[in-house]
């Protein structure tokens, strides 16, 4: 008798917690499930090898913050909210920690912008900044109705370019007895995130949102290292190309510059990438020393000739 007692209470306590998604109505202690998936897979949700929390904010039809919170472990990729019925627009930013080379301004119709923020002393006449963070952003608008719960999948994407350089010598190699430094200038340091800038990903793990740049430009300086083979490489974090960027890289041994600086847009313009369509700006590029050329290519892709003699 007790146990068919409950076996019942069991069966109850299902049906009054059972959700159902764009269906019938059901008994359910919230309306809304939010779920966020990495762009650019069909198949398989990447977002928590790229991202460890995410902030997101979700504006009512008035332009109202109604909910303001941190996402990371089992919400990460998804979880469930309670809101009145009514249009709602939510914008998420991935990684974004106090940084103080990083801004960010949230505003309700999904344009965002993100500043560099100087934080290395003049050089030269120029003002040279570190590297920002591993940024990522999403954003989309949906209705919550009366009655049945509804589920929201917003998908998110690159907000930086990541840019790995190294350097190898065919030729004569200089002397580095000073602390290396790699300088990237010419990067885009202010862009948004507008309505119509969505960009189908071909596979249909989208949209991809592609950033408006805006006409500010930043310099960036990082270290560089000197592997086991002498090779030096550094690595830059910053924001977006597009094809219309001009990232100037160099390379300087203290005070001296030890390569000129190479514009990479012949490269990336030779290799026919596409700054407005790759959902991953992310890449490993060797440049390589010879007697009188500079050769630059990606790691495992095609390569681009500097002539000329080394400045």
């Amino acid at each position: 008798m007790r146990k068919g007692l409950l076996y019942i209470l069991l069966s109850a306590f299902v049906l009054l917690t059972a959700c159902t998604f764009e269906d019938e109505p059901a008994v359910c202690p919230y309306n809304t499930r939010m779920e966020y998936w990495y762009a650019g897979y069909a198949f398989e949700n990447r977002l928590r090898l790229r991202v460890d929390r995410l902030r997101e904010y979700i504006f009512n039809e008035e332009g109202k913050l109604v909910s303001n919170r941190e996402l990371k472990n089992d919400s990460l990729t998804g979880h469930e909210e309670t809101l009145m019925p009514g249009r709602y627009t939510v914008v998420v930013w991935g990684n974004l920690y106090p940084n103080p080379t990083d801004s960010v301004v949230v505003q309700p119709d999904s344009l965002l912008s993100t500043h560099n923020i100087v934080s290395f002393p003049k050089q030269q006449g120029t003002s040279y900044r570190g590297n920002g963070s591993r940024l990522y952003y999403g954003s989309g608008s949906f209705t919550v109705g009366d009655g049945a719960v509804t589920r929201h999948k917003i998908y998110v994407s690159h907000a930086h370019a990541n840019l790995k350089i190294t350097v190898i010598w065919h030729t004569d190699r200089p002397n580095l007895d000073g602390p290396l430094r790699m300088r990237l200038r010419n990067v885009p340091s202010l862009y948004s995130f507008i309505p119509g800038t969505q960009i189908p990903v071909s596979n249909g793990a989208g949209p991809h949102l592609y950033p408006a740049m805006g006409n500010t430009r930043v310099s960036h300086e990082v270290p560089a290292y000197e592997d086991y083979a002498k090779d030096v490489t550094g690595e830059f974090i910053t924001r977006r190309f597009t094809n219309d960027t001009h990232p100037l890289w160099s390379l300087w041994c203290g005070d001296r510059q030890v390569v000129k600086e190479l514009d990479l847009w012949e490269y990336f313009h030779e290799s026919f990438i596409s700054m407005e369509n790759n959902v991953e700006q992310e890449f490993h590029l060797l440049v390589i020393i010879g007697d009188n050329k500079i050769v630059v290519m990606e790691v495992s892709g095609t390569d681009w000739d500097e002539g000329g003699l080394i400045g």
